[in-house]
């Protein structure tokens, strides 16, 4: 594991920026504080920071082939490597080290570009082909590791994290107001976007291809959720295949030459990798858990029963969160603004794991890929809902208007429930084709945007279509497989994968999950939505492998986010940092808000009216992302 930078000139008698790769690579220490690795020559520079994992003594990078004319740099693992090994070996190879990293040079040899097809495992590649005078770039299906780029009238440069590219100088840093208005839909800014008209984000499954100033890109790896609905397989086969399957992607992420854990939060997804750890592993398997002492967010109780019952050699612990010192230091790693408060737990309990073991499994991708989220169940109840007459919409939703949350968790409020449905049924309402429940509605954004800030969108988002489109008009079924699908590809990836990757990263932990093995993916994909979920149940597959394994009273406790009472910390230790952040004069001194409409919400969430925490926070985190970025005009 490691973060990997790098930049190519466009003039070939050029010779590479010693200086800049060395200022880029100090800047993603954190990634790989084990070692550090160049190779600069005509018209390219490589670095990279390494987290050693496998093949301690020789994996160093940049990777070379035989003869030198291709130089690698890689962030990841490759968990079929020892099976592409031999079959490269038995077709002439010559190996130098047992690393995973060298199979890919030399299955780039055998392939060209096609190499990445062949790849289980999660990535990100820079690989320059000095006799082609090309550079390729490749990323993993989902997106599991990152890769930034920009293009410059120079060359491209390139980086894991998008503080260390931004050292770049040749890089524009003109605000991207799409991707603004973007990150206040999702909380996230969506790829390819970034903050930076200038700089994107490689999509997932996609190949780049730079070379004589010219860059192009192909998708390597689609997933088709149409074939699940014509599968005729018993429900006990199914049963049967994917816990092997499942199993198999656990023994894959157990090669380590490190110390190796698992994150525990006591529900269904972390507590049955565990359970398969323990099953194709060998030796009691470390688990950790964080809380914070709110009985309505907590999980530490449930995770230490589940330790007990397993016999996991099992570490808990309350952390104060530290969130006003922490904020700075998240936005850092981020690099543009992310607004999933779930990031700060994420930190804490990968700090905490750091100190015992370097690599740990987690149970991320459950709910996407086995169909576990409320809102797929909360679709198919709004289309019913909102075939009732419109006075009748109107009623409730003036009553629900009227509500008054509680600061707990909402999947313990059933006033909170009722509130949240009752907007997502409007959403529906509003835009049929959604598949999201947005944070900040179409309505609620124009009301909160100044003229500057509105204008200035109007004009980007004529030179080109949201981030999204493509998605949501191939999200064929809202309230069936296609929301599976569109969650697969948009929240799993810039949201929960990009929390994992830089939450953990910062901690120097790697963190793989078994559950998003692509193999795994393909088989959901070929079965039917009604054995994910239905009106009354959740990953109802998923559910019958975990009953081989799992206790049942574990299967049967209410679904819990990895959630922080946001709502509460907002009204008391958050709250005169919020009201510095977003004050008037704040506001208006940015000139992109309305700030009656920004101290508006602020004030509505104080008097309890509506816990617009989330909506709070995403605000908050751009504004800290502002005073903390290079941002130009």
């Amino acid at each position: 594991m490691c973060g990997i930078v790098g930049s190519v000139h466009i003039d070939p008698r050029r010779p590479g920026n010693h200086e800049l790769v060395h200022r880029m690579c100090d800047a993603i220490t954190h990634r790989g504080p084990d070692a550090e690795g160049f190779h600069t020559g005509p018209q390219v520079g490589l670095g990279m920071r390494r987290l050693q994992v496998i093949d301690l003594e020789t994996g160093a990078q940049p990777m070379s082939n035989e003869t030198g004319t291709i130089q690698l740099v890689f962030n990841g693992e490759i968990y079929n490597y020892r099976e592409l090994r031999t079959r490269l070996v038995n077709s002439g190879h010559q190996f130098k080290t047992q690393s995973d990293t060298e199979v890919i040079v030399h299955l780039y040899e055998e392939c060209g570009d096609n190499f990445v097809e062949q790849l289980r495992g999660m990535f990100a590649i820079a690989l320059w082909d000095t006799t082609q005078r090309t550079l390729i770039l490749a990323r993993d299906r989902l997106g599991k590791k990152p890769l930034f780029y920009a293009q410059t009238s120079a060359g491209i440069s390139f980086a894991s994290e998008l503080t260390a590219l931004m050292l770049d100088p040749a890089i524009d840093s003109e605000l991207d107001h799409v991707a603004v208005d973007e990150y206040l839909t999702y909380l996230f800014v969506p790829h390819p976007r970034t903050p930076y008209l200038a700089v994107k984000k490689l999509p997932p499954a996609t190949v780049a291809i730079y070379q004589d100033g010219q860059l192009q890109q192909r998708r390597y790896w689609h997933v088709d959720y149409r074939s699940g609905e014509q599968d005729r397989r018993s429900e006990q086969d199914l049963v049967d295949e994917l816990d092997e399957k499942l199993c198999e992607a656990v023994r894959l992420r157990l090669e380590a030459d490190v110390p190796l854990g698992a994150f525990l939060s006591g529900g269904v997804d972390s507590s049955l990798i565990v359970a398969m750890m323990q099953k194709v592993g060998t030796g009691n398997v470390q688990t950790f858990t964080v809380g914070f002492g709110d009985p309505s967010f907590d999980e530490v109780s449930q995770a230490s029963e589940f330790a007990r019952y397993l016999g996991t050699q099992h570490t808990d612990f309350v952390s104060d969160y530290g969130v006003a010192d922490l904020v700075p230091r998240m936005v850092s790693h981020f690099g543009e603004p992310f607004a999933d408060s779930s990031a700060i737990p994420t930190f804490r309990v990968a700090e905490m794991t750091r100190q015992q073991v370097t690599v740990a499994l987690s149970g991320d991708g459950g709910d996407e890929v086995f169909g576990g989220y409320r809102r797929y169940q909360a679709r198919r109840w709004a289309n019913m809902f909102n075939r009732l007459p419109g006075l009748l919409h109107r009623l409730l939703d003036a009553g629900g208007r009227r509500l008054h949350e509680p600061a707990m968790y909402f999947g313990h409020s059933r006033r909170k429930k009722l509130k949240r449905f009752l907007e997502y049924a409007a959403t529906v309402r509003e835009t049929p084709q959604t598949s999201w429940a947005f944070f900040f509605p179409d309505s609620t954004r124009r009301s909160l945007y100044s003229t500057g800030f509105a204008g200035a969108l109007g004009a980007d988002r004529e030179q080109e279509g949201g981030s999204y489109a493509a998605y949501e008009q191939a999200a064929f079924d809202a309230d069936g497989q296609g929301m599976l699908w569109f969650d697969l590809m948009t929240y799993l990836t810039d949201d929960i994968l990009v929390k994992v990757d830089r939450m953990s990263m910062a901690c120097s932990l790697e963190v793989r999950s078994p559950l998003l093995d692509h193999e795994v993916i393909e088989f959901m994909a070929g079965v039917s939505v009604h054995h994910k979920y239905d009106l009354r149940s959740t990953k109802r597959l998923l559910r019958r492998v975990a009953e081989r394994y799992v206790p049942a009273e574990i299967l049967q406790r209410p679904k819990h986010g990895f959630a922080v009472p946001l709502a509460s910390w907002l009204k008391t230790d958050l709250k005169p940092w919020m009201q510095e952040l977003l004050s008037s004069q704040a506001v208006a001194s940015r000139g992109l808000f309305e700030p009656a409409e920004v101290t508006g919400m602020v004030d509505r969430h104080l008097r309890g009216e509506r816990d617009l925490s989330q909506q709070l926070w995403a605000l908050l985190m751009l504004e800290a992302w502002f005073r903390q970025g290079r941002v130009g005009r």
